[in-house]
């Protein structure tokens, strides 16, 4: 089966990602005991590399964060249990930013400790209980310290080519650096240091997504101190270098931040009568934020981790695969197991089964070991990050940058090889569409098998809950059948994948990327449905996506003015305007700025 092919999780953390993290080690020279510094013993990476040991999300993340891997590439397949103490652990900063100080603490002294990355965690969730609730800074600040102890105790940023750092040791770090700032701490000594942070992230071996976080999050703070000194000019200048990288990669996680650095210093250079492009974007965006997110949480979130992960359950994919090929609960555990009672727990996502087993029933759904998104038969994370960008282009519409991008991985890789794998035909097969290369009938007939294993090609429904690289096939699917006059078809996938993701026992903000991705598309052929266009907005603003922001305030402004309501769609309509130039969608940005001017609006640019 060409289907639920190559999964990385939790039962055989090796496979793919053992040969990542051995790849990634052996290409920038770093020792076993280099990367497991402070973390685990190098015997435990030799393990890690050969699969021949269990890990957990925290430590994967740390490890493949010091090797410059972003985890945002990956799907990570995780069972209940490690999703259940995933969500306790965001359900206790829920209540630290509710003010629930008591509940928080008693859930946090409750989490699992003995390992450095779970200490740091339970360390720094204490930090933000402080922080948050308390106000104590020097409290925040003590437990921060003591998070940086167990994985970073004597980092060196000048060190570069002897430190390898994750992006959570240099959050930690970070954060102990905006205290200190609050406290009135920052000094020569604390500028130098920021300084100094701010050229190790852009010379370390990163993943450009965490490296544009990481840059954006030291620059607020640099930013922030010019802005105290009364040099407001260097403050814009810092802010808007950090904003560019951010809007670049389509980010819009600490974009407003950024934006409301840059408003108060030209306030304070003009006591507050300038206006320019800038202050006008932080003014709009600001409003849509206030207007659509629901729950309120500080803007800047600097004492959290940013990473963003791609979460499926394993009880879910197994249940999906085995009713989708008509097997029985008793015929899948026939000589693995005395009875179907095993599955049956797992399935219902009470239980879970240990590794070897795990690997014995996909064996036997014909399922391989080895999903990482995107999948590619060459075991590199240089092709993994390209296959990832070429994704990303096509998404967003380039399909020519995203055709030489797969040139190019079909160069490294070798024409066999990039033949072999679906999901590197099905983006070829996209760029082809977007490229008219070919007739949309060929296109749509091969993307249908292509995508067999997810979607049945003759009734086009659902086998099962779509992975990430699933969704990007079935938007392409959705748009040949509309393009030949099956707008129903594609309207009825559309929404049977989003409902498919809506349904599903994992959170949406952890299947956030893909269903807003689907949402914005299947918006484009409905037109109008207020309550998606306002969830997808909602998404968008809350766990971000800069770039479908634009599409996403336009579709909302149209349902204000089915509505009737001219105020606020004069409001969207600046948000739509100034998020389209920012992210720089110039056909949306022309449409705003005509008919903002025909209702008498001035602009700036």
């Amino acid at each position: 089966m060409s289907g639920v092919n190559d999964i990385v999780e939790k039962h055989t953390y090796g496979g793919l990602l053992g040969t990542i993290i051995k790849g990634q080690r052996e290409l920038l020279g770093i020792s076993r005991d280099s990367l497991a510094k402070n973390l685990v013993t190098a015997q435990t990476i030799k393990k890690l590399e050969k699969g021949e040991c269990d890990s957990d999300l925290w430590l994967v993340t740390v490890l493949l964060q010091r090797l410059g891997v972003s985890v945002n590439r990956f799907e990570m397949i995780l069972t209940s249990k490690e999703y259940e103490e995933l969500l306790n652990v965001e359900e206790i900063e829920k209540e630290l930013f509710e003010g629930k100080y008591e509940e928080a603490m008693k859930r946090i002294d409750g989490l699992e400790r003995g390992t450095p990355v779970r200490n740091m965690l339970v360390f720094r969730l204490k930090a933000m209980a402080e922080f948050y609730i308390k106000k104590d800074l020097e409290k925040a600040r003590e437990w921060l310290e003591k998070a940086i102890h167990e994985l970073t105790p004597r980092f060196n940023p000048i060190k570069t080519g002897t430190e390898y750092v994750s992006v959570v040791e240099l959050e930690n770090l970070l954060a102990v650096e905006k205290v200190r700032f609050l406290e009135g701490k920052a000094d020569s000594d604390w500028e130098n240091r920021i300084s100094q942070y701010m050229t190790f992230i852009l010379k370390r071996s990163s993943d450009e997504d965490d490296t544009a976080l990481l840059y954006a999050k030291c620059s607020w703070l640099y930013a922030s101190r010019l802005l105290e000194q009364g040099k407001p000019s260097g403050a814009v200048s810092v802010a808007n270098k950090a904003l560019k990288r951010l809007t670049k990669r389509g980010f819009w996680n600490f974009v407003e931040p950024l934006l409301k650095v840059i408003d108060d210093a030209y306030s304070k250079k003009s006591n507050g009568t300038e206006k320019n492009f800038l202050t006008e974007c932080y003014k709009s965006l600001s409003y849509l934020r206030k207007t659509v997110i629901r729950d309120e949480r500080p803007i800047d979130r600097f004492l959290e981790n940013s990473s963003y992960r791609n979460i499926s359950l394993d009880y879910e994919m197994f249940k999906d695969t085995r009713i989708s090929q008509g097997m029985t609960q008793e015929e899948l555990a026939d000589g693995i197991f005395e009875s179907s009672k095993p599955i049956s727990l797992m399935e219902s996502g009470k239980g879970s089964v240990n590794r070897s087993n795990f690997g014995k029933l996909m064996n036997k759904l014909g399922v391989n070991r080895r999903r990482v998104d995107p999948m590619v038969l060459a075991d590199s994370y240089e092709i993994i990050d390209l296959s990832h960008e070429a994704d990303m282009e096509i998404s967003r519409g380039d399909f020519e940058k995203g055709y030489r991008i797969l040139k190019k991985i079909r160069t490294m890789i070798g024409k066999e090889t990039f033949e072999k794998d679906n999901n590197l035909q099905s983006s070829l097969l996209i760029t082809n569409y977007g490229l008219n290369f070919a007739p949309k009938d060929e296109i749509l007939t091969r993307l249908k098998k292509l995508s067999e294993d997810a979607v049945d090609p003759d009734t086009l429904e659902l086998k099962r809950i779509p992975f990430r690289n699933d969704c990007i096939k079935i938007n392409i699917l959705c748009l040949c059948l509309k393009d030949m006059g099956k707008k129903e078809s594609a309207n009825r996938l559309y929404r049977n994948a989003l409902d498919k993701i809506k349904n599903s026992a994992v959170h949406l903000r952890h299947r956030s990327l893909d269903y807003t991705f689907l949402g914005e598309n299947y918006l484009k052929i409905v037109q109008d449905d207020p309550e998606l266009s306002r969830e997808v907005l909602e998404l968008l603003l809350k766990y971000g996506g800069g770039n479908l922001i634009p599409h996403a305030v336009n579709k909302y402004c149209s349902s204000a003015y089915q509505r009737g309501d001219k105020d606020a769609v004069i409001k969207l309509a600046l948000s739509t305007y100034y998020s389209a130039c920012l992210y720089n969608v110039p056909r949306i940005a022309r449409d705003f700025e005509t008919y903002l001017e025909k209702n008498g609006v001035s602009l700036c640019y």
